[in-house]
C-alpha cells in the first residue's frame, strides 16, 4: 500500500508514478443473512488505473472530467485521506486541501473553536493558530460570527471559513475540489486574488471544477481524467475544446440546450423549437470563430391569432448570462395555421472561445411589452477556437489596424 512521501524535492513539486486506487462496491450481509449462511457479493472496480504525471512549484493545474473520472479521489490521494493500492505520490512542503464541505468543524462549537481544531488538525501549533485568528475571520467577513455556533452557519459561510484557515497555513501546495468561487462576487475576487498571490509565491494549486469559465481563466495547464486514466495534460485550451468535443458526442450537459429553464407568456404563438446549423447545414451547438451560423426558429400556435405578423426577438448573452448582442427584432408574416420556420444566418460568427446563451421571444404585432412566448438563455452554444487575431474577451468586431502614420 502506497502513501504521500513528502521528500526533499523542490517545494511546491508533485511527483506522481503509477498510481492505482480501488474501491469495493457491495451490501453488508444482514443478521437474517448471517443466520442462513447468505454471502455478500462484492466486486470491486479501479477509480485511478496506473496514473502517472508530474506538477511543477507554482503551477495552478485545473483538474477537468465527468463525474466518477476519478478527480476527487486524485485529491483526496494527494491530500493523503486516502492511501492508494500501488504507485507512489512524492510532494514537496506543506499541503492544504479544502476538499469537502463543513470536513473538521464541529457544529456546536462556535467559529472560533472551530478555527483552533480544524487548524490544528491542518497541522498548525496553538500559537500560530492564536496569532493569525483575527485574521482568518476578517478574511472570511465572519468577524460578527466569531462566538456563533457553526451549525448557525450558512453553507457559504463555513466554506469562507474553510478556505480562510486552508490559507491561514501557508501552504506550499493547495488542493481544492469545486470551492473556486464560493460566496457573493466580491468574496470571489478576495479569493482569486489570494490565489494569484499564492501562485506569485511559487505555491502550487490543484483544483477541480466543472465550471469551466473559471477552468479557463484560472489555470495554467489542464488535467483531464476519464474513467480512471488520463486522456489530457497540457495547454488549457487544447485540452477544453477536446473535452467539449468529446460531450458533444456523448451528450454532455455542457452543450445541450437548457430549453424552458426560464420560459414565460401565455400567448397564442409559441416556440416550438430553435437549432444552430453550421455551414453545412448540420445541427450542432458547437462552432468555430469566423465560421457561419444559422438559427432555425419554428413557431407553431397555441391559439386563434388575429394578426398575420409578428415579432421575433433574439439576444446573445455571454457565459455569466451578461447581454452581448440584441435584442434583434425582425417582423415576420405567419400565414395559415403554421407550423412557420425562420431563418437567422450570421456569415461570420464574431464570438470568441467560449459558451453563449441565446434567449429567443415572439410577440404579436403591436404588443411588444408583453411577450406571446419567451424562452430567456434557454439556448447554449460553445465556440472552440479563438481566432488567431485574438484570444480575450468575448467578440472580435473584427477591425484592422494601420500605420505608423
Amino acid at each position: 500500500m502506497a502513501s504521500v512521501k513528502k521528500t526533499k524535492i523542490e517545494q511546491g513539486e508533485i511527483k506522481v508514478s503509477n498510481l492505482v486506487k480501488t474501491f469495493s462496491q457491495g451490501s453488508k450481509r444482514s443478521f437474517r443473512d448471517k443466520l442462513a449462511g447468505i454471502k455478500s457479493k462484492k466486486t470491486s472496480f479501479k477509480v485511478l488505473d496506473d496514473l502517472s504525471l508530474s506538477i511543477k512549484p507554482g503551477e495552478i493545474i485545473g483538474l477537468i472530467g465527468r463525474n466518477g473520472a476519478g478527480k476527487s479521489t486524485l485529491l483526496k490521494l494527494l491530500a493523503g485521506i486516502y492511501a492508494s493500492d500501488s504507485g507512489s505520490i512524492e510532494i514537496g512542503g506543506k499541503v492544504a486541501s479544502l476538499l469537502e464541505l463543513g470536513a473538521g468543524f464541529h457544529p456546536e462549537l462556535t467559529g472560533r473553536e472551530n478555527i483552533h481544531l480544524n487548524a490544528s488538525l491542518l497541522g498548525m501549533s496553538g500559537k500560530d493558530i492564536k496569532e493569525k485568528e483575527d485574521s482568518i475571520f476578517k478574511f472570511a467577513e465572519l468577524e460578527k460570527f466569531a462566538d456563533a455556533q457553526i451549525k448557525t452557519y450558512s453553507m457559504g459561510m463555513v466554506l469562507r471559513l474553510a478556505f480562510s484557515i486552508a490559507i491561514a497555513l501557508d501552504p506550499d501546495v493547495f488542493l481544492l475540489d469545486e470551492v473556486i468561487g464560493v460566496g457573493d462576487l466580491s468574496f470571489q475576487q478576495k479569493c482569486f486574488t489570494k490565489l494569484n498571490e499564492l501562485k506569485a509565491e511559487g505555491k502550487t494549486i490543484v483544483f477541480v471544477s466543472h465550471n469551466l469559465t473559471i477552468i479557463r481563466y484560472f489555470s495554467e495547464r489542464l488535467l483531464w481524467l476519464e474513467d480512471g486514466k488520463i486522456e489530457g495534460l497540457g495547454d488549457k485550451h487544447q485540452i477544453l475544446d477536446r473535452y467539449r468535443e468529446r460531450l458533444a458526442v456523448s451528450g454532455g450537459d455542457l452543450t445541450r440546450t437548457k430549453e424552458g429553464i426560464q420560459r414565460w407568456g401565455d400567448g397564442p404563438i409559441a416556440i416550438d423549437n430553435v437549432k444552430f446549423l453550421d455551414a453545412t447545414g448540420s445541427e450542432t451547438h458547437l462552432f468555430r470563430h469566423g465560421e457561419p451560423m444559422e438559427l432555425v426558429i419554428e413557431l407553431g400556435s397555441r391559439a386563434p391569432i388575429k394578426d398575420s405578423t409578428a415579432v421575433i426577438a433574439i439576444q446573445f448573452h455571454g457565459d455569466y448570462g451578461q447581454s452581448l448582442i440584441g435584442p434583434i427584432l425582425h417582423t415576420v408574416s405567419i400565414p395559415g395555421d403554421g407550423p412557420w420556420k425562420y431563418k437567422y444566418r450570421i456569415q461570420k460568427l464574431p464570438f470568441l472561445r467560449r459558451e453563449f446563451f441565446l434567449s429567443v421571444g415572439v410577440f404579436e404585432e403591436g404588443n411588444l411589452m408583453q411577450p406571446s412566448d419567451q424562452r430567456e438563455k434557454g439556448y447554449r452554444f460553445t465556440v472552440l477556437d479563438g481566432g488567431e487575431r485574438m484570444t480575450m474577451g468575448l467578440i472580435d468586431p473584427g477591425g484592422s489596424w494601420e500605420g505608423p502614420f
